[in-house]
């Protein structure tokens, strides 16, 4: 048997959640750690946007949630601000699943993942999918 569209969006939904759900996001200090040789990420990275990734990490299929962290960032930091913020996401991503990148499912959530932010985010400030 086949998935449809909707059948199989919603597969890879529940996966995503699935993976994503299997960390915490982590403190700020684990965080700062991750990402300190990347200086241009470390830079735009603070405790109000480790909030808004956190928010996100933990409601990745609230499109509303998602645009509101968005528009945060972006009030705070512009386009930069965003960019940087939503490479450290991925970055985290990365780190915790380090071990399980050839998981199928984990390869699901990682274009997932990126596909809900940039649809959410997609006209704040000079954010365009």
């Amino acid at each position: 048997m086949n998935f449809n569209d909707s059948e199989m969006e919603d597969k890879e939904i529940e996966i995503t959640l699935d993976v994503l759900l299997r960390y915490e996001y982590p403190d700020y200090e684990d965080v700062e750690e991750m990402i300190r040789n990347m200086i241009d990420l470390w830079a735009e990275y603070g405790d109000e946007n480790r909030e808004c990734m956190e928010r996100i990490w933990n409601n990745i299929v609230d499109r509303d949630l998602i645009q509101t962290m968005g528009e945060k960032i972006n009030k705070r930091g512009g386009f930069q601000a965003m960019q940087a913020n939503y490479y450290t996401l991925l970055h985290v991503f990365r780190t915790l699943h380090k071990k399980q990148l050839n998981d199928p499912n984990v390869l699901i959530a990682w274009r997932r993942m990126k596909f809900l932010i940039n649809v959410a985010w997609h006209g704040v400030g000079d954010w365009r999918m």
